[in-house]
């Protein structure tokens, strides 16, 4: 759907505002158990994981469920925000953790393996979002853009393996109640899927099954 450039700015305003507001309220619960700096990291991390899930949520929940088809028009700007939030969490690790040490940052054991899973899935989250336009889906063609944007797919499992070692395994996880709601929405996803694929196989074997008693 072609939006046009004042419509697109009043979007992506609006769920800039909701992030901003998610990431402070997140990040004021953050800081008696993690203190300022890594507070406000993990809460850039949590609110860009529920963007994310929420963009990927969204299309097989409207196989499900049609009311949802009225949010599925914001998730490109959904998905450009995550890998927003997703880049400046990064920055804030690199420099306030790691004193923008490459090797320091990719070779601490699991650690390392952690920050190179998350390195990588924020890389390909810039690229997505670098192809969220209009323009781009003219230039690459339809077929090219939906097959590089099934790649949201790899990214969200990706930061899935990430955040697992981040809130389950350092020892400053403990405290971290965002670790449960992360666990629900990284199983709901593929739950999601599973449920639309059955729903449309039902549906089309109705389809034949009715073409056949015609």
């Amino acid at each position: 759907m072609i939006l046009g450039s004042q419509k697109v700015f009043l979007r992506h305003l609006l769920v800039g505002s909701l992030a901003i507001v998610i990431v402070s309220l997140l990040w004021f619960s953050y800081i008696p158990i993690s203190g300022p700096q890594a507070g406000l990291w993990r809460a850039l991390a949590d609110t860009a994981f529920t963007f994310l899930f929420v963009t990927l949520a969204i299309g097989p929940l409207t196989v499900l469920w049609e009311p949802a088809l009225r949010v599925l028009k914001w998730r490109r700007e959904l998905g450009i925000w995550f890998a927003v939030l997703a880049f400046f969490h990064a920055l804030l690790v690199a420099g306030g953790l790691f004193s923008w040490n490459v090797i320091g940052t990719f070779s601490q054991g699991g650690l390392g393996l952690a920050n190179l899973i998350g390195a990588t899935a924020l890389i390909l989250a810039l690229i997505l979002a670098a192809t969220s336009s209009d323009m781009a889906v003219k230039f690459l063609g339809i077929g090219s853009w939906k097959w590089l944007h099934h790649l949201a797919y790899v990214i969200f499992y990706l930061v899935g393996f990430h955040a697992i070692h981040n809130l389950f395994i350092t020892p400053i996880s403990a405290g971290h109640w965002f670790r449960y709601a992360f666990l629900i929405m990284l199983f709901l996803v593929p739950i999601l899927q599973l449920s639309a694929f059955l729903k449309i196989v039902r549906s089309n074997r109705k389809r034949l099954d009715d073409k056949r008693n015609k």
